[in-house]
């Protein structure tokens, strides 16, 4: 127990000095994806030093020193930061997707499911955007090209190493808490009926009542029920023509349209509700005398009085002084604090 004890404070001692904080990008607004790009350049500068020059690191196996150069493997992220990073255009644009050339219209349909169904995104076409929109002079300019063809600038372009399309990943943490794993699995699989009641989910709910966990764990997560999906794969019969599978989706398209059958009579339903309600009111208002306000003079008299002598400072007001944000402050060139090997004057460009 101590052992383990040990091992785990370790291990815990060894993450924790693995998180470096390498910058804060100031408020009040968040900054746009132009903006970012020039808070990302002092990473990237160094990332273009430790993979072309290295850093010598003594140990004692090489007490002169042993060069070590180091790579960006990835950026891990949720997919706003994701698409701002890596000059890829809002995720609500109608190219959201970072693989492929998607449209926001197919995203709900079958193909959207289907392997190589749409134009696969390349890091080298990436790179020829974003070089292109590197040319365009003005703001309007940029942003009509961004919404022509889903791509904005990223430093990271100046990584030569580094894939755009492959190497930006969304981390699953994000997917949990941003609710996706809950939307597919309940709101897709569960409310359309695609796990049947006396079948899927009721072994599903057989699994977890089986389940024991550690006593550690305290109480059953909430968030256990897709782990449990795998367990209900070896279930599945084959289907090599693809007939269930039509059939099923015969079915949801069927209850989907129902839905909307039910909510639109619902609908016309209330607004005749409303509509004779509304006549009823207007007719047994007819002839009567109007009782209308003189809403500007109510609003007048009502409204605050403001004196219009100045307020004078008292003595104690007078004696309170406050130093300035910046006293003591001295200015520092730019080359001073973060060399650089490209001006940065103009907007961030791939040279």
């Amino acid at each position: 127990m101590f052992g383990t004890q040990c091992s785990w404070m370790a291990s815990c001692r060894f993450r924790a000095a693995n998180l470096l904080l390498t910058g804060i990008i100031p408020g009040p607004k968040e900054t746009n994806p132009d903006e970012t790009q020039f808070y990302l350049r002092v990473i990237v500068n160094e990332l273009l030093r430790l993979w072309r020059h290295g850093v010598d690191v003594v140990t004692p196996q090489h007490p002169h020193g042993r060069r070590m150069r180091v790579i960006l493997v990835g950026v891990f992220c949720d997919k706003p930061a994701a698409h701002k990073v890596g000059g890829f255009a809002s995720h609500s644009h109608n190219y959201f997707c970072m693989q492929d050339w998607i449209p926001q219209s197919l995203k709900a349909t079958v193909a959207a499911f289907t392997r190589s169904a749409f134009p696969t995104r390349t890091d080298s076409q990436h790179r020829e955007y974003m070089s292109q929109y590197q040319q365009c002079g003005t703001k309007a300019a940029r942003d009509e090209f961004a919404k022509k063809y889903a791509t904005r600038w990223s430093e990271l372009a100046r990584l030569p190493y580094f894939d755009m399309c492959r190497m930006i990943v969304v981390d699953p943490m994000h997917n949990l808490f941003l609710g996706l794993v809950k939307t597919h699995f309940y709101h897709i699989w569960v409310q359309l009926k695609i796990f049947r009641k006396n079948h899927e989910l009721r072994r599903l709910h057989d699994v977890l009542k089986n389940l024991h966990l550690p006593p550690k764990l305290g109480r059953l997560p909430h968030l256990i029920g897709p782990l449990v999906i795998p367990t209900l794969w070896d279930a599945c019969e084959p289907d090599p023509d693809g007939t269930r599978l039509r059939e099923r989706r015969a079915r949801i398209d069927a209850l989907l349209q129902a839905q909307k059958e039910k909510k639109a009579a619902q609908k016309s339903n209330v607004d005749a509700t409303t509509a004779s309600s509304t006549g009823a009111r207007q007719k047994g208002a007819k002839g009567k005398p109007s009782r209308k306000k003189n809403t500007d003079s109510s609003r007048l008299s009502s409204a605050p009085r403001r004196s219009s002598r100045s307020q004078r400072k008292s003595e104690k007001g007078k004696e309170l002084v406050l130093d300035s944000d910046d006293e003591g402050a001295r200015e520092v060139s730019e080359d001073e604090v973060w060399p650089s090997e490209v001006e940065d004057n103009t907007l961030p460009s791939a040279g």
